[in-house]
């Protein structure tokens, strides 16, 4: 005889078939979730780092003005300075699109910065090359020539002639002691005049001239390779008239098409080999440079200019205690610039 199935068992055959599918289901839906998980975007994460790390530069830059050294901590991120300044175009598009105001301003004022510094890699290769020595350049004065600088001559020579036109009416016209037997002979006169055109020499070599301008330079040399190991600098120091390194001094390098302006004494500096000690560090400053040809003044003040100094130079030179073949070479040149205050 079959056996019935009752109704209190067909409940628990039905319940225990619910609970059995259960965990088929929820298994299969792990294994579904287990595959198909995705970890978080590395690249969110980098970029949101990166748009930081620029943050911080560009608010750096914003209290010191710095751009050499914001320069150089963005060749963290790239060493290709386009693509550094591509990057700070980037990070102040997103903190203006996520309403960070204040991050973006900041961002735009190293942004601006960057584009005149980077633009010299925009420019043509018809920039004149090097036929020249390295400290002398014949290229054309495109950015700033230098001011014209007043000789002191015209001012000591006026003030000799002026005696001189005074003496001359006393003496007889030339005619007159020609035909005049009874003066002196001429032989006794002639001295008194030349002594006078003397005396207007002297006081031109001798007159203590005031100065036509407060700094002048005082040294221009390019690096050895062992000093330069592949920098591309400009080094500045500004002495005043005893030697000592003057702080918050404002140096302009100008090129086409462009300009930096650094101030000296932004941090303490130790390099023997540049003449940078403790008594002038706070006088230092030191600005990058990249291709083409360069001049130097101090701004704020009647300063000498320096010749063009370049990096376009095709040559290279070892470093023979570091065995650096490309100590300096094509684009890594380096010089030393003194300006000393005069007035």
């Amino acid at each position: 005889m079959d056996e019935q199935i009752t109704p209190t068992r067909r409940f628990y055959v039905i319940l225990l078939s619910l609970v059995l599918f259960a965990l088929v289901d929820g298994f299969v839906f792990g294994v579904f979730a287990a595959l198909s998980a995705q970890p978080a975007s590395a690249a969110t994460d980098t970029q949101a780092e990166t748009d930081d790390y620029i943050a911080l530069i560009s608010a750096t830059f914003q209290f010191d003005q710095d751009l050499a050294a914001a320069m150089q901590r963005l060749s963290a991120l790239n060493r290709d300075a386009n693509v550094a300044s591509k990057l700070v175009v980037a990070a102040r598009t997103r903190a203006t699109a996520h309403h960070l105001t204040q991050r973006a301003e900041s961002i735009a004022a190293l942004a601006q910065a960057l584009r005149a510094a980077t633009a010299l890699n925009e420019v043509s290769p018809e920039t004149p090359t090097p036929t020249f020595t390295p400290f002398v350049l014949a290229a054309l004065d495109l950015a700033a020539p230098a001011p014209s600088t007043p000789t002191p001559q015209n001012t000591l020579t006026s003030a000799p002639a002026t005696t001189t036109r005074t003496n001359t009416p006393t003496r007889a016209p030339a005619a007159t002691r020609t035909a005049t037997p009874t003066r002196l002979p001429t032989s006794t006169r002639t001295p008194r005049p030349k002594a006078t055109a003397t005396q207007v020499v002297v006081p031109q070599s001798t007159a203590t001239a005031t100065p036509s301008v407060d700094y002048k330079i005082t040294l221009v040399r390019q690096l050895t390779p062992c000093e330069n190991e592949g920098n591309h600098n400009i080094y500045v120091l500004v002495l005043d008239q005893q030697g000592n390194g003057i702080a918050g001094v404002q140096v302009e390098a100008v090129w086409s098409p462009g300009s930096m302006r650094a101030f000296t004494g932004q941090k303490v500096e130790y390099i023997p080999s540049l003449g940078v000690n403790a008594q002038t560090t706070a006088g230092f400053v030191n600005l990058p440079m990249y291709k083409g040809s360069y001049r130097v003044h101090v701004l704020g003040a009647v300063s000498e200019w320096t010749d063009w100094l370049t990096v376009d130079i095709p040559r290279d030179e070892l470093c023979a205690a570091t065995d650096n073949p490309q100590a300096n070479s094509l684009f890594h040149y380096s010089y030393l610039v003194v300006f000393q205050k005069v007035r």
